[in-house]
């Protein structure tokens, strides 16, 4: 239910039956603080997928390591803030650290893919919720023609804006890549 907190015990939790689907606008986190539980996932599909405005923080989220183009978090239909988040996307092309088809609010947080066209961040904002937020964050992706940040907006209009703070985004080919006019990368005057 929305507002509710849902709180997870230190340890593993290992996804056989698929995706942790969260569609309400819950905190999903550690139960002892200072903890990082850590979710994975062994089949075809993203490991977390969020549909609300939820939180999730302090917590590992893994993708499986057999099954490439596939992105360890996906979001739609809302702004999620993932906050001291660390998403891992093991040896595999085409994978994606973070799906972002809405927006995002990422804070304090790390994601790292390995694998050719890999990104650890991926943009293909259709119906914008509002623009997105990285924050103190790191992004790394490895391997040919990786991106740190890849950003296409096919739906979202004229203006959709990545704020990109405090944060580094590395690639194998480009550290963000911004594939259409309509997206604005801001970020500190380096002038």
């Amino acid at each position: 239910v929305d507002g509710d907190e849902v709180l997870l015990a230190p340890g593993g939790y290992n996804l056989n039956d698929g995706t942790l689907e969260v569609s309400e606008a819950i905190t999903l986190a550690p139960s002892v603080p200072g903890t990082r539980p850590v979710i994975t996932n062994t089949v075809m599909s993203s490991t977390v997928s969020i549909g609300d405005a939820a939180t999730l923080r302090d917590l590992r989220i893994e993708g499986a390591d057999k099954f490439s183009g596939l992105a360890v978090v996906f979001i739609q239909n809302a702004i999620p803030t993932l906050d001291r988040v660390i998403v891992f996307s093991p040896s595999l092309p085409s994978s994606q650290g973070i799906a972002v088809r809405s927006g995002v609010s990422l804070r304090n947080s790390a994601v790292y893919v390995n694998g050719d066209q890999a990104d650890a961040i991926e943009f293909t904002v259709f119906d914008p919720y509002g623009d997105s937020t990285i924050r103190n964050s790191t992004l790394i992706a490895v391997g040919p023609m990786s991106d740190g940040i890849e950003a296409s907006s096919p739906g979202a209009g004229p203006g959709y804006e990545l704020e990109f703070v405090n944060s580094i985004a590395i690639g194998g080919a480009i550290g963000i890549y911004a594939a259409d006019p309509n997206i604005f990368v801001e970020g500190p005057d380096l002038s």
